[in-house]
């Protein structure tokens, strides 16, 4: 699930992406992880 999106970034970017999917995928809470899921997707 992590890689699909990440083909579609050049490697200059790769390690930002992660990192903020990283927050996304090691939230605690399903509320958690959906307001950590809008601010991945407004950068």
């Amino acid at each position: 699930m992590v890689r699909y999106p990440l083909k579609f970034e050049s490697w200059k970017n790769y390690k930002v992406v992660t990192a903020d999917l990283k927050r996304v995928y090691r939230s605690a809470t399903e509320d958690e992880a959906l307001l950590e899921l809008e601010r991945f997707a407004e950068t």
